[in-house]
């Protein structure tokens, strides 16, 4: 049995179906999510009551585990909602580049320190270009209800993958969004630009939203399958 919202995590689990009349799910000091349920448990009923409490077992998964990355080859690597596979190649020049299912890392110096350095750089353009451009695209189809276009920054966030200061024109979006789908991070953007028209969520900002998000309220579902302290 697969479940998605923890694969995309990297979140080690085991299921165990045992004499019992409920699912339950135990988080232990080994960093492993238990999830027990009885004999006769569908996959789907499984699935569905692990994506309620995702945020509570990751909350406690984290108490027993720091992610922290080796940058070493066979690595897996989200990236725009695609898992590559990390490849770490000597070279004189350090670049990293994707390459068919790969992020392979060019490295002069192939040590933790410097290959994070470089992934890291890598991360930060690709973040820069993409969301700016995304920003660009969303205004375009919003600025007939827009006063002006918003200055933007990037930040890491535990909790939310954005935010919006109305009065200083400013979006500050997650760091984290650059390994999701390019339409959950417009989703995000829509939803910050939304609330430079509609400050809080009634019926008339849902309304806005729905406009240029299609099915925005089962795009949001697929937006809480990811994590927003991906690193």
């Amino acid at each position: 049995m697969k479940i998605n919202v923890l694969d995309l995590r990297g979140i080690p689990y085991k299921i165990r179906r045992i004499q019992t009349k409920r699912i339950a799910v135990v988080v232990k000091s080994d960093a492993v999510v238990y999830i027990r349920c009885y004999k006769y448990a569908t996959v789907e009923s499984v699935v569905k009551f692990v994506e309620e409490h995702i945020k509570w077992i990751e909350e406690q998964y984290l108490k027993y585990y720091k992610p922290q990355r080796d940058y070493k080859n066979n690595e897996r690597y989200l990236f725009l909602g695609k898992e590559y596979i990390m490849h770490v190649v000597e070279m004189k020049k350090d670049q990293v580049m994707i390459e068919g299912n790969y992020l392979v890392v060019y490295t002069k110096n192939n040590t933790y320190a410097h290959n994070k350095k470089i992934v890291e750089k890598f991360i930060k353009d690709q973040r820069e270009e993409i969301f700016n451009m995304l920003l660009n695209k969303c205004f375009e189809q919003m600025k007939h209800l827009l006063k002006h276009f918003p200055k933007l920054e990037f930040k890491k966030y535990k909790s939310r993958w954005g935010c919006c200061y109305v009065r200083d024109n400013l979006i500050i979006l997650n760091k984290s969004l650059i390994h999701l789908p390019i339409n959950l991070i417009e989703l995000v953007i829509f939803h910050e630009l939304t609330h430079f028209i509609h400050p809080n969520h009634n019926k008339q900002f849902y309304s806005t939203l729905g406009m240029f998000v299609k099915d925005p309220k089962k795009v949001q579902k697929e937006l809480k399958k990811y994590s927003t302290i991906y690193e």
